[in-house]
């Protein structure tokens, strides 16, 4: 069993060196998704939500004052790209966290909202 998501990547070595602790995904900010034209690929551009210690970069990173590290996240040989569908009315912060009304009749039985991500009911089902 996979104990962190950075051991699933091929440069787990590298993020390693960069934090002590790898931050989980549970928070990151999507910035971009690509589907590959020519094949059944995905990459994401995704901002970690925490930066590693001033200790642990590159010193020209901290001497610019950066403060957000960014992945691009590649997926080779997808299968199959669904989801769930859902409306909802956004706040004011732009947060998603609010009632929503889901096209799938399951889905508006089981939720009101979006569930956790550890709920696997809804994640792993499409």
């Amino acid at each position: 069993m996979t104990s962190h998501w950075a051991d699933l990547t091929v440069n787990s070595r590298l993020l390693r060196s960069l934090y002590s602790v790898i931050p989980s995904l549970e928070s990151v900010r999507l910035r971009s998704f690509h589907l590959d034209w020519r094949g059944r690929a995905l990459t994401l551009r995704i901002d970690l939500p925490a930066y590693p210690g001033p200790d642990r970069v590159p010193p020209e990173w901290f001497e610019r004052g950066h403060d957000t590290l960014q992945l691009h996240v590649h997926f080779a040989a997808v299968e199959d790209l669904t989801g769930h569908i859902s409306s909802y009315r956004i706040t004011e912060t732009g947060s998603d966290e609010v009632p929503h009304t889901f096209v799938s009749g399951l889905d508006t039985r089981m939720f009101t909202s979006l569930p956790g991500t550890h709920e696997s009911t809804f994640y792993e089902r499409v």
